[in-house]
């Protein structure tokens, strides 16, 4: 999952995407005025409706508190994906890699 924040207005709102891991390509996404887990749940499950086809796609993601969290964890194992854990300085930011 990739992420950006930007203010407007003093207002923050913050860009969720999921990339394809080989082409970088967006492949969903979303804009939200918070970083909750329910936001990345949903994008998440966004992406296994819009591409069912997917074989064992993997999640990678640094350890924010939304990509930790239980709700979070149990959703990528309903939806059979392979979650990692990575440091913000060896990968670029949260990244969801479809083979």
């Amino acid at each position: 999952m990739g992420t950006a924040h930007n203010r407007i207005s003093g207002v923050f709102y913050y860009f969720l995407s999921i990339l394809a891991g080989f082409s970088r390509r967006i492949l969903t996404w979303r804009i939200c005025q918070d970083m909750k887990g329910l936001n990345a749940e949903l994008l998440l499950a966004e992406a296994k409706e819009l591409y069912p086809q997917a074989a064992s796609p993997r999640v990678i993601s640094d350890n924010g508190s939304q990509f930790i969290s239980k709700d979070f964890e149990e959703l990528v194992v309903l939806l059979e994906y392979e979650h990692a854990h990575s440091s913000c300085m060896k990968l670029p930011r949260k990244l969801l890699i479809f083979p």
